[in-house]
């Protein structure tokens, strides 16, 4: 029951998270094109019904992943331990990531858009821990649905899924690190939650 439950929130989660992760890509390509799709994104996903539902959904996916660690045992296969370790970095992500954008919205009137990102990934020491954490939450996602294709008989996807990741990763992080100099806005949120600001802006 809660395995379906959790399959049945994946797939409405999904379709956020597909969106989330093109326009994130559309960094490499254009930045001024991932800025248009995501004010495009936001009339939906941010909608005064849609975005309480996706907050939710969250909140429910991680309990049904944690509830299904918690029952599974301990993971017996690489691809067993795959689907657990990912899942794990999910929920850890999910807990501070999702909390730092509302944060930064609600109570610092901050607009959490590709700036907002490429800002702790720009200079040392911010990139230093935010670089690989970004890297690996999108690795984790593409493991995490690799390991269920796995299960379900989906070899040949399941096989080719983490290192989709692993190259969009690479092309998400190293165009946000790339993207240019800081709007000044940017400076002052790593000052206000850091304690410093960058150089550059």
């Amino acid at each position: 029951m809660i395995l379906k439950l959790h399959r049945l929130n994946a797939c409405f989660l999904g379709l956020f998270l597909a969106a989330h992760l093109i326009n994130h890509l559309l960094v490499a390509f254009s930045p001024t094109a991932h800025i248009a799709a995501m004010h495009a994104m936001r009339v939906v996903y941010r909608n005064g019904i849609i975005e309480p539902l996706l907050l939710g959904g969250l909140v429910v996916q991680l309990c049904l992943g944690m509830a299904l660690i918690y029952n599974s045992g301990k993971p017996q296969g690489r691809w067993a331990w795959a689907q657990v370790l990912s899942g794990l970095y999910i929920i850890i992500f999910l807990a501070q990531h999702v909390p730092a954008v509302l944060m930064a919205r609600w109570t610092l009137d901050f607009d959490t858009n590709i700036w907002f990102a490429s800002a702790v990934v720009s200079e040392i020491p911010y990139l230093l821990y935010f670089a690989p954490y970004y890297m690996l939450a999108i690795i984790a996602v593409f493991t995490h649905i690799a390991a269920a294709l796995y299960f379900r008989g989906h070899l040949p996807l399941a096989r080719a899924l983490p290192v989709i990741g692993i190259t969009w990763a690479m092309a998400v992080v190293i165009s946000m690190m790339l993207i240019g100099p800081i709007p000044a806005p940017y400076n002052t949120y790593l000052e206000i939650s850091f304690g410093k600001t960058q150089p550059n802006g």
